[in-house]
């Protein structure tokens, strides 16, 4: 229907006969559109008045009426299709006047507006790995005996030959004896020092390679667990989310088809659930003491083993669904489905 022009508008536009911002000579009524409410003035009977390819003046098409984007007049000849903040009119009439400034068409929602066409669907799993946390390595421990079981039978030697040398008068033989029971008690505390020494340093070295090997670790689950997280959220946005994609007509609306696997299944709500990736840790029951890093395993297991906010879903095409409780909540949980099933299913 001829050329399609663009119109910018502050909210208020007049149609009239004469001296309006749109001049449709021949006009016998007048048409007012202000803060986004169209209403028409005079009588329309003789006269062509099309709102929606419904014709205003019939019983059921009131002459105030609340527009939505997208939403067409047609006035004698002349189709106006009305946005927030501009209008598209197209006419093959040549005595239409327009005191509207003329812009660029643009401005809509998405290329072929209001026809939208649905877009190839990203489809996002939720992880299945899984991993494995091992056991941390033997503790280090030093050899059966204490420092005084060590050095008691040097000390019980030395006393002993002490007493001979005073006794037997032997003196050359009694300091070789206390030179040796001195110097096998000097490497014997030397030996002990050392070893515990060596001990030290490796469980140090093996707690530090086990966090590192921990950090890893939770590193690796808060990726798993995070992705997950974000694909329930995707495959499953709330409310909110629905309204905002729709408000910005996003291309995930009509997303699913009855050929996809998932087509009519909804949310019921959420719910802490095991993650669906595996987090496993395999704790002796038998062991007399618990190790603090084999603690630390353990809490890592717990922590990342469950997801907070899954999604409570049903497949409306594999089964069938009730709902019992108080009937405020009923027509808000219906409520919730219904978005839920005009947003994503084609």
């Amino acid at each position: 229907m001829g050329t399609l022009r663009c119109f910018e508008h502050q909210g208020k536009i007049a149609i009239t006969g004469r001296d309006g911002d749109i001049c449709i000579p021949g006009l016998s009524y007048a048409i007012s559109i202000e803060g986004g409410e169209l209403e028409v003035f005079g009588d329309t009977a003789a006269g062509n008045l099309f709102l929606n390819r419904k014709r205003i003046g019939e019983a059921d098409v009131p002459v105030k009426w609340k527009l939505a984007a997208g939403d067409q007049i047609l006035a004698e000849g002349v189709s106006i299709a009305w946005y927030e903040g501009f209008i598209e009119l197209s006419t093959d009439r040549e005595d239409i006047a327009v005191a509207l400034a003329e812009c660029e068409a643009g401005g809509k929602p998405f290329e072929g507006f209001p026809h939208f066409t649905r877009s190839p669907r990203l489809i996002l799993h939720a992880p299945d790995k899984k991993v494995e946390i091992s056991h941390p390595p033997a503790r280090a421990s030093m050899p059966k005996g204490s420092l005084i079981q060590m050095i008691l039978p040097p000390v019980v030697m030395l006393c002993i030959t002490i007493v001979i040398a005073i006794v037997m008068h032997r003196g050359i033989f009694v300091l070789m004896s206390i030179a040796s029971t001195l110097m096998t008690l000097a490497f014997s505390i030397t030996g002990y020092v050392r070893s515990k020494k060596e001990c030290r340093e490796k469980n140090r070295a093996r707690e530090e390679l086990y966090r590192e090997y921990l950090l890893r670790k939770r590193k690796e689950l808060h990726a798993l667990h995070r992705e997950e997280e974000e694909t329930w959220h995707y495959n499953y946005p709330d409310a909110a989310d629905i309204e905002k994609m729709i408000r910005s007509c996003s291309s995930r609306i009509y997303e699913r088809s009855p050929e996809d696997d998932d087509f009519l299944e909804v949310s019921l709500g959420k719910c802490r659930e095991k993650a669906n990736f595996s987090v496993s840790y395999q704790d002796d029951e038998l062991k007399m003491e618990e190790d603090e890093l084999e603690r630390q395993a353990k809490l890592l297991e717990e922590r990342f083993a469950y997801i907070d906010d899954k999604a409570v879903t049903v497949s409306l095409r594999n089964a069938h669904l009730g709902l019992v409780g108080e009937r405020e909540v009923i027509l808000e949980q219906l409520q919730l489905i219904a978005v839920q099933l005009t947003f994503q299913q084609s």
